[in-house]
């Protein structure tokens, strides 16, 4: 069985790409490249990776109408940020971890091991409202919540609390299964909107870690209703 982890890495900038997919495969991993946005769809659609290496000049130099749904999109995955300096060719890493390749190795033996490797052709996100009960540690007797968007593998939950990636949650849809009953879908949060974040929405960003066939099928049925 293959066990290679696979990394998209956005970088517009050559020489900061090369650097990061060096690191990346220094530590035994492998990876996809974009520079564009179109690239970053056309891997995405078609690659099944575990994370992302996201160069933060880049993200500002991305444009178009469909840059918000190009960061859901990568928002689905674990992310680690990075900067590279051309003046002593280093790499920067925004965190507790100063280390590049400390943080990377972290990033690829933590979050990204976890995480289930998944192209998103199957993960087109349906914009639905749904009333959800939210649990986790800081409110274990579960808070009220609102599901924005979500497929059978992940959705998008809005709530004000802080909760961070790797976080694991569990998300309860309220009379789902008919006669009263409820669905309880444990997940993991891959990233998370601060309130007050500008004018989006905060919340967090969940994927389902369920693999029964019946609660995938209850779920395509709250897709379809």
């Amino acid at each position: 069985m293959n066990n290679v982890i696979r990394l998209l890495i956005v970088a517009m900038d050559e020489d900061a790409m090369a650097e990061y997919a060096r690191l990346v495969r220094s530590l035994g991993a492998d990876c996809f490249v974009a520079h564009a946005q179109a690239d970053i769809l056309s891997v995405l659609r078609g690659a099944p990776i575990q994370g992302v290496v996201l160069d933060l000049p880049s993200v500002v130099r991305i444009k178009g109408a469909d840059k918000q749904r190009v960061f859901e999109l990568l928002g689905i995955y674990p992310i680690i940020r990075m900067r590279y300096s051309r003046k002593d060719g280093a790499v920067l890493v925004p965190g507790p971890e100063p280390d590049p390749v400390a943080a990377l190795r972290a990033f690829l033996n933590g979050p990204c091991r976890s995480f289930t490797p998944r192209p998103i052709r199957r993960m087109e996100r349906i914009a639905l409202n749904y009333n959800v009960i939210l649990t986790s540690n800081q409110a274990p007797q579960g808070e009220r919540a609102v599901l924005a968007n979500y497929t059978p593998y992940g959705c998008f939950v809005v709530t004000a609390t802080a909760l961070a990636p790797g976080a694991r949650v569990s998300v309860i849809f309220p009379d789902a299964c008919g006669c009263g009953s409820h669905l309880r879908v444990a997940a993991r949060v891959v990233h998370h909107i601060p309130w007050g974040h500008g004018r989006t929405l905060p919340g967090v960003g969940l994927a389902f870690e369920a693999e029964e066939d019946d609660v995938r099928e209850i779920l395509q049925q709250l897709c379809r209703a």
